[in-house]
């Protein structure tokens, strides 16, 4: 659970480094983003449904008190109670019971997913190589702002023509000459347009702060929407094709994947059918097309270390709060009676700063008919809550 004391919280603790650090609605997802439309659309028929069965009631009120469905977090939302029934009416969609899915088990397994996922962006952040100079990072940052505008504001367009140029994304390459490597990992865990925006912002972010490996806790995790949709077999192509990273193997990639699965298919459908055939009723197989997407609120806090280079650079709009941050540490060592001559020293100590930051990540899989070859959930989106909680930004 998210109380109040905790939204607070996070919002007065939130980093003041001056870049986000994931870029939000980034990447593209398999079902679109719920809007506002969808939540009244659903809320007005969880209350339909609400009203005229005893049986939707008592549904309503066990996914309450087991918490699949965190009431407590989602009425402090706007519209809060309309976003709690909206959910609830979404997930009684019968297509999740119709392939197995349980969201008590997905709640299980998310946290230490998204643990893992911050933990390697972490990681991640602290391999790229430090800059030299304040003179090389501030070009380089600026040069970094630019694009991510940029890239922001293109992708409003409806030209679908890239006039701008982005720079490559190296965890590609670590990803395929070394898959157990940290951007092998991150590349299984995030949608292929989310995997390069991240590298783009995380690039950024290093030059800022490096990460303290092992500090990332993730808690207070609820679930916003889900929602399950059949979906044409074209979008299950488009999702394979863009699955792929290498642009010299995509076709050949794509091709063997996609026999690969034919054959598999066939082997699996001819084992049924026999069976079928021997107990006297044959069925067809299921090869319909179904996406899933949950979007998770959650808490995260990690603990980085702030550059020292970056206390007297004018450009980053964090100068002002981190000096104060200096000026409090050099006292704390006065007072404490360590060397006099500390705080007048020309060399600035690394601050470790405590941040806490709000998340909403959005989730997709396929729930059937998918090219995954069974149920893999992936991160396609990460955004800040403010959505749902205006004047929350847990993302800065």
């Amino acid at each position: 659970m998210i109380p109040r004391y905790a939204l607070r919280s996070a919002a007065s603790a939130r980093t003041r480094l001056g870049v986000c650090r994931y870029l939000s609605s980034s990447s593209t997802t398999l079902i679109p983003q719920r809007g506002l439309w969808d939540t009244i659309y659903s809320g007005t028929k969880g209350i339909i449904s609400l009203i005229s069965s005893e049986k939707s009631r008592r549904s309503f009120m066990a996914s309450i008190e087991s918490a699949n469905i965190n009431a407590e977090v989602l009425k402090q939302a706007r519209f809060g109670n309309m976003l709690t029934i909206a959910l609830f009416h979404d997930l009684q969609d019968p297509v999740w019971e119709k392939y197995n899915f349980d969201v008590s088990d997905f709640l299980m397994g998310v946290k230490p997913a998204l643990r893992n996922f911050h933990e390697t962006m972490g990681q991640l952040q602290n391999e790229f190589p430090s800059v030299t100079s304040q003179e090389e990072r501030t070009e380089k940052l600026l040069q970094r702002m630019h694009q991510i505008v940029t890239s922001s504001m293109h992708r409003k367009g409806s030209d679908g023509n890239t006039d701008f140029s982005l720079p490559d994304n190296l965890w590609k390459e670590q990803a395929e000459k070394d898959p157990e490597s940290h951007a092998g990992q991150l590349g299984l865990m995030v949608s292929p347009k989310l995997f390069d925006s991240l590298f783009l912002t995380t690039e950024t972010a290093a030059m800022l702060a490096s990460y303290k490996e092992g500090t990332t806790n993730v808690s207070y995790v609820a679930v916003l929407s889900a929602r399950a949709m059949i979906m044409d077999n074209e979008e299950v192509a488009n999702d394979n094709s863009e699955s792929v990273t290498n642009d010299g193997e995509e076709g050949k990639q794509s091709s063997k994947d996609d026999k690969l699965k034919s054959d598999t298919d066939t082997i699996e459908a001819k084992e049924e059918g026999e069976e079928d055939a021997a107990s006297g009723e044959p069925e067809e197989v299921d090869t319909t097309p179904v996406a899933a997407q949950i979007e998770v609120l959650y808490e995260m806090e990690q603990k980085i270390e702030v550059k020292p280079e970056i206390f007297n650079d004018p450009v980053n709009p964090a100068t002002d709060a981190l000096k104060s941050l200096k000026e409090e540490v050099q006292r704390s060592d006065s007072i404490s009676g360590d060397n006099a001559n500390k705080s007048s020293s020309s060399a600035t100590p690394p601050i470790i700063k405590d941040e806490r930051q709000i998340w909403v990540g959005t989730f997709e899989a396929w729930l059937n008919g998918g090219n995954d070859g069974g149920l893999r959930w992936r991160i396609t989106n990460m955004r800040p809550p403010n959505a749902e909680f205006p004047g929350l930004y847990g993302g800065y």
